[in-house]
């Protein structure tokens, strides 16, 4: 993501301490709960999009992207702008928002 400890600890609001846990427990935090759905619907949608091919989903993830504006999705989906992602992949899916299929 090209995060480091400090800088993702800073943006998600735990101690940096925890990224080497193997477990984390947060307090319930609904921004945060938010934005972590979002991540995983954009993180299957892309998936879908790029056909099961794991190794060009986490690039394009992490990879800023002048189609949105140069950055990552990862860094959108972290401030909390998801939906404007999901919208983007579902019109490239040919599938109006939130259609299962």
């Amino acid at each position: 993501t090209g995060e480091t400890p400090t800088s993702g600890s800073k943006k998600v609001k735990i101690p940096r301490a925890n990224f080497y846990k193997e477990e984390v427990r947060f307090k319930r935090n609904k921004e945060l709960e938010e934005k972590i759905i979002d991540f995983v619907v954009v993180g299957d949608l892309a998936f879908e999009l790029m056909k099961g091919n794991l190794k060009e989903v986490v690039i394009w993830l992490t990879s800023p992207n002048i189609e949105l504006f140069g950055d990552s999705p990862f860094e959108i989906c972290l401030r909390g702008d998801g939906k404007k992602v999901m919208e983007w992949l579902y019109i490239r899916l040919g599938r109006s928002s939130g259609a299962a299929f």
